[in-house]
């Protein structure tokens, strides 16, 4: 069962300051453009990263980044516990995602 993982921050509008996501040196995002040639990244509603058809490869850190004078940053980390079975009637799995 391929299912997507959701990255998520709380925020308010960010003004003019760009918010970008990354993967160990690889930057994911910025802004509303997709930087990341892989097809199963995309930006949810201005900010949330998915990752389609996620797999044990995509363990690991995202760190969500603030382009402020002094950068802040999130780093969400990953990991897929491995296959399960889901009923195919249930369209949504949430993962508990440690920060």
């Amino acid at each position: 069962m391929l299912f997507s993982v959701y990255l998520c921050i709380a925020t308010n509008d960010l003004g003019s300051y760009m918010l970008a996501w990354k993967r160990g040196i690889a930057i994911l995002t910025a802004g509303s453009t997709k930087v990341t040639p892989d097809p199963r990244v995309r930006l949810v509603n201005g900010y949330t990263l998915q990752i389609l058809d996620a797999s044990q490869q995509d363990a690991g850190d995202y760190i969500c980044q603030m382009a402020t004078m002094n950068p802040r940053e999130i780093t969400h980390h990953v990991e897929i516990l491995g296959e399960f079975d889901v009923n195919s009637e249930q369209k949504y799995m949430w993962l508990t995602i440690n920060k």
